[in-house]
């Protein structure tokens, strides 16, 4: 798969896991539970499943708190340190759940809660998630969620990123366009513009008209709409590296 693709499409795909959970009888939630009693000790257990069992009678997606805890062990995390992590990650999937409902998505499917509680994990601002539903008139905000979260982790300011995304799904956007936005930005940034002028471009060159996936775009090269460009990435957050991209949901803590 495309490199700048592979990142958010993994994200959303993983969090769709939890759809399937949450959806399930009875049984699956006990054989969940099953498996992480063979792998805590007695005292953990009963800890870690009084968070599941919590979630689950709350509406709260339970996969990604399983998946969080079972990778924690296979990393060797100390069982307090894994327990803060999955609490501390149902208290995340429950805020999601509140501002989507203030963003006017009530009844969001789990797949959905838990692909924007990553996306909040990887440092997007709860704030934003109410302008983002407003902006693209409902439906899945996940994917542009952590294309926020990439800009940001770029260097590009927080309000800068922000007007970006609403730019491109205020005039329609679909998924292909707000994956695109990081490559450009990148393309600019290969002109050796930092990112916050790279991003001051970008918003222009976006509300004159133009789509993501032409911007910057060598002469003569074809441009084809959703597909990203980035160049082999560095570490998160520094400005003038690339980022490593997001922690997909069920990323083991301290890894």
């Amino acid at each position: 798969m495309i490199p700048g693709l592979t990142r958010i499409v993994r994200a959303c795909l993983l969090a769709a896991a939890a759809l399937f959970t949450f959806a399930a009888p009875a049984p699956s939630q006990v054989a969940e539970l099953q498996r992480l009693r063979s792998r805590f000790s007695p005292q953990a257990y009963e800890q870690v499943s009084a968070i599941v069992q919590g979630a689950q009678r709350t509406g709260v997606p339970t996969d990604p708190l399983v998946l969080k805890a079972l990778e924690g062990v296979a990393k060797g995390v100390p069982e307090d340190r894994i327990l803060s992590v999955v609490s501390r990650l149902r208290e995340t999937l429950q805020r999601v759940q509140s501002l989507l409902e203030e963003a006017g998505l009530r009844d969001a499917p789990p797949s959905v809660v838990a692909g924007v509680a990553s996306g909040l994990e990887r440092g997007a601002p709860p704030d934003a998630l109410g302008e983002i539903v407003r902006a693209q008139s409902g439906g899945d905000p996940t994917i542009a969620v952590h294309v926020l979260a990439d800009l940001m982790a770029r260097g590009v300011p927080v309000q800068r990123a922000r007007e970006i995304l609403v730019v491109v799904l205020q005039r329609g956007g679909q998924a292909p366009d707000v994956m695109a936005i990081p490559p450009a930005l990148d393309r600019l940034r290969d002109r050796g513009l930092p990112a916050s002028d790279a991003a001051r471009t970008l918003l222009s060159a976006l509300r004159s008209g133009q789509a993501p996936s032409t911007i910057a775009v060598p002469p003569g090269a074809p441009a084809r709409r959703g597909v990203p460009g980035a160049r082999p990435e560095g570490p998160p957050g520094r400005p003038g590296t690339r980022p490593q991209g997001p922690p997909t949901p069920g990323r083991p803590p301290g890894s």
